[in-house]
């Protein structure tokens, strides 16, 4: 009826005000995980009260929505997994695994599978979070698979690009709650999947992370610099995008690359899940929506650009050779002893 329109366009209006407020006052990491785990409702019992009420009489807004579905170009959802692993951990808990040895290099397929296995979990109708790990000991994922990039074929090197996209939108834009239990070694596009995650829990002295791309000679994508920044303030981003630099667990937790560490990062990461969905689940999508749906919305418009100037920049004399010298360091034999 109309007062009841009137109440959820009170509440949008509230909702979104309080999230400016939070914005001026806090960094985008802080308010991100302020508002998903509820701590402001803590502090403003009536306000989250009088949200909840206008959310579950909404005439329009389903249940279990997709933030940014109407326009995510349709993937074909594959139909056997040999790269990812779905395991149920609690009642509305998936453990979410990478397994694709040797050390789950985010080639065009496992980048596919990954996306997938999200789609199917947003629509089994009961998985509310998802503990993003790796089944490969040691490490979280290598990142960007450089062979793809190395010599490229055309057709192969767009449609990678493009599957990097379609796994950032849903990724990042899953109304899921996703927790990045990181037991190894997360550099670059590693590091990319668990800034996508609304947290990020990482073994205390095990493994590195960072986006190291300037090391390798290659710049690290403007939309991962994006999120870097967000989450490490601009003027760490500016430094440490500049140096390539890879943290150690301790550095990454002293700049907010990460949340927690532990000694047993599943039981953090578990812990630290169950804490987001203890949150009414309407009003924490809603919460996540507001504050990530510009930022899908900016890369999702530049897509087809951005394609088209990484054929062109991988191409590059010079990134083929700093490709190649590269992948020749991999091979020699002091790489292989580390």
């Amino acid at each position: 009826d109309r007062r009841q329109r009137q109440m959820c366009i009170r509440d949008r209006v509230s909702t979104q005000s309080t999230g400016f407020i939070f914005s001026q006052i806090l960094s985008p990491k802080k308010l991100s995980s302020s508002i998903f785990s509820g701590s402001w409702m803590i502090r403003h019992p009536s306000l989250f009260r009088f949200s909840t009420s206008c959310l579950s009489t909404h005439p329009t807004l389903p249940s279990r929505c997709r933030f940014f579905a109407s326009s995510i170009p349709p993937i074909p959802v594959p139909t056997t997994f040999t790269g990812v692993t779905i395991q149920p951990v609690e009642k509305g808990i998936k453990k979410l695994s990478l397994s694709s040895s040797p050390v789950n290099s985010l080639t065009t397929n496992l980048m596919v599978e990954i996306e997938g296995a999200l789609r199917l979990l947003e629509d089994d109708g009961e998985t509310q979070g998802v503990l993003l790990c790796s089944s490969v000991p040691n490490i979280f994922s290598a990142g960007l698979d450089i062979k793809t990039m190395y010599q490229p074929e055309e057709e192969k090197a767009k449609r990678f690009w493009t599957a990097l996209h379609q796994l950032f939108y849903r990724l990042y834009g899953t109304p899921l709650t996703t927790v990045a239990v990181i037991e190894g070694h997360a550099p670059a596009g590693g590091c990319f999947l668990s800034m996508c995650c609304d947290g990020r829990v990482m073994n205390r002295g095990k493994g590195r992370i960072g986006l190291n791309e300037a090391q390798l000679g290659i710049s690290a994508p403007w939309w991962f610099a994006m999120l870097f920044k967000d989450i490490i303030t601009p003027r760490l981003a500016e430094r440490h995008l500049q140096l390539g630099t890879l943290f150690t667990p301790e550095e990454a937790l002293i700049v907010g690359l990460v949340d927690e560490l532990s000694d047993e990062a599943f039981p953090a990461g578990l812990k630290m899940l169950k804490n987001f969905t203890s949150v009414p689940d309407q009003a924490r999508r809603l919460c996540k929506q507001q504050l990530r749906k510009s930022t899908v919305q900016v890369v999702q418009g530049a897509r087809d650009a951005d394609v088209k100037n990484f054929w062109h920049l991988v191409n590059t004399p010079m990134v083929q050779e700093s490709l190649k010298n590269y992948l020749a360091s991999l091979s020699s034999p002091q790489r292989k002893k580390e």
